[in-house]
């Protein structure tokens, strides 16, 4: 991964602060970022597609062949946004094949079931809720 540094005289740097990411605050929530420069160049944010940090702190790039610059869609709230994609648009997005698309969408599901039931009872109790199982 290469870095660019720029260099600039003192008032083309004041000017520039207004639009250069660089200078700019990091958005804390999404109405705060949601009109901000794409593609979104804090990859520290959970939701920035460029990159995962596991647990252990191992970083995994996602697009290893792309700069950060380079990507067309680099936040998964903006997608989430314009509705729901077919495998293919997903598999297409995340440069992975359609197969292992699905079997994340199965351990996503597998892990909603498992978990979820325990999610539902913390916000509504179990008498409140119908949800066809009975």
């Amino acid at each position: 991964m290469k870095l660019t540094i720029l260099e600039t005289e003192s008032s083309e740097a004041e000017s520039d602060q207004d639009i250069d990411p660089f200078y700019m605050e990091r958005p804390r929530t999404r109405s705060q970022c949601s009109d901000g420069p794409r593609p979104c160049p804090w990859v520290s944010c959970k939701y920035n597609l460029f990159m995962d940090v596991r647990a252990d702190g191992v970083v995994r790039l996602n697009f290893p062949s792309q700069e950060i610059n380079e990507l067309l869609n680099s936040c998964s709230l903006d997608l989430a946004e314009h509705g729901p994609r077919t495998l293919e648009q997903v598999a297409l997005i995340m440069g992975m094949s359609k197969e292992r698309a699905r079997q994340l969408e199965d351990s996503a599901f597998t892990k909603i079931k498992t978990r979820g039931r325990t999610l539902i009872d913390h916000i509504m109790p179990p008498e409140f809720i119908d949800d066809g199982l009975d």
